[in-house]
């Protein structure tokens, strides 16, 4: 065993095991019991962020950071002014874990907008934000910002991840669906957040925009006020997510030079040789609907005659963005450093990763696989450096 630990990072309409909701239905596990007990008793070292739900990647980037350190968010200066909103969110008292350091990594893992997270979170730690150094100046500034830390970095993983501009965003756009989704959520969000459940079930984490008050205080805003600043910010989770929203990303985005990248592709769409006729293989009806949606409008794309999707991203979101550099993973030469090393396809849906409506033995012995593989290149990798010495 490494003694690395793991930090896997949730996406979109999810939660840690710190939320309320984690005692139900585990986000890591979700209908088939908790990966990461089992995780653990398999001996791997492995927490579970929880980070805001429905925020950007920039948002969400600062959150894990504060959580890993044990440290108050810092948003920063310069983008919290741009975005009209408050620049410093919650307190965490404690680490993740103790003793995060050059000697002690972390490999972060992201599943499905997740991965835009530790994309993000993996930039900053590495190249720093230097907008936020000369807004703020070096002694009032987050160390976050100051970037040289990669040699925190064990790894980084994508998992079904969001890396490119997906054409399901599209079809929802096409259909009039995405107006209806941000607003049931924004006022779903609105409504939680102001009754005595607020943080008890999911934690919204949007005391930066003032919908909820920071712990511990009462600095909420007058709804109005609140939707007037969701309207000015630049990196809400639905702007972050169209394609126009992703390639920004993508362009500010730089890879860590001297950490392995890996991407888990997913398909689970079944086709016959030489046929058109295609069935999906989920046990998950939303899936099944939205797929056959983007499908019957002629959006699902693949290699040649072959149609690849997980049931949201196709392929070429999932295996490395566009203007990275990356590899198929080779056995032989094990995990290149300073770009993304794409794994074998991986015949499941996007909910297959966290265990929702699927088999629990084939969600446990993926993760399982995935950690013991991280944990074999990683001593493979420290071997090779012993031997350059």
């Amino acid at each position: 065993m490494s003694n690395s630990p793991f930090i896997l990072v949730h996406g979109i309409f999810g939660w840690g095991e710190s939320e309320g909701a984690n005692k139900f239905f585990p986000y890591w596990g979700t209908t088939t019991g908790d990966s990461l007990k089992y995780l653990r008793q398999q001996g791997h070292e492995v927490y579970s962020a929880s980070v805001a739900p429905l925020s950007g990647v920039w948002y969400t980037a600062c959150e894990l950071y504060a959580q890993l350190t044990g440290t108050t968010v810092d948003y920063g200066e310069y983008h919290s002014s741009l975005c009209g909103q408050r620049r410093f969110g919650r307190t965490y008292e404690k680490p993740v874990f103790e003793d995060w350091s050059e000697n002690k990594k972390i490999h972060i893992i992201g599943h499905s907008f997740g991965a835009a997270t530790v994309r993000m979170f993996a930039h900053i730690l590495t190249h720093g934000a230097p907008e936020e150094v000369s807004c703020s100046g070096k002694e009032n500034v987050s160390p976050f910002f100051l970037g040289g830390h990669e040699n925190l970095l064990a790894s980084v993983t994508s998992i079904c991840g969001s890396l490119n501009p997906t054409k399901t965003f599209g079809v929802a756009q096409k259909y009039k669906l995405l107006s209806l989704i941000k607003n049931t959520l924004m006022y779903g969000a609105a409504i939680l957040s102001r009754t005595p459940l607020d943080g008890k079930i999911v934690d919204v984490r949007f005391e930066r925009i003032g919908m909820n008050n920071t712990p511990g205080k009462k600095d909420r805003y007058p709804l109005r006020k609140v939707f007037e600043i969701e309207k000015k910010d630049i990196d809400a989770v639905y702007k972050n997510l169209s394609p126009e929203g992703l390639q920004r990303l993508n362009d500010i985005i730089d890879i860590s030079p001297n950490t392995p990248f890996i991407s888990y592709p997913f398909n689970f769409v079944k086709q016959k040789k030489n046929s058109k006729l295609i069935t999906f293989d989920t046990y998950f009806p939303l899936l099944y609907a939205i797929t056959s949606l983007i499908f019957f409008d002629g959006h699902i794309s693949g290699r040649g005659t072959d149609k690849i999707h997980d049931g949201l991203l196709e392929i070429e979101s999932a295996e490395h963005p566009d203007d990275e550099p990356f590899t198929r993973y080779n056995p032989e030469k094990g995990l290149q450093k300073g770009m993304w090393n794409i794994m074998p396809l991986t015949f499941a849906d996007h909910g297959m990763p966290i265990g929702l409506f699927g088999s629990k033995k084939e969600t446990r012995d993926f993760l399982n696989n995935v950690f013991n593989f991280l944990e074999k290149e990683e001593r493979r990798a420290k071997k090779a450096e012993k031997s350059t010495q």
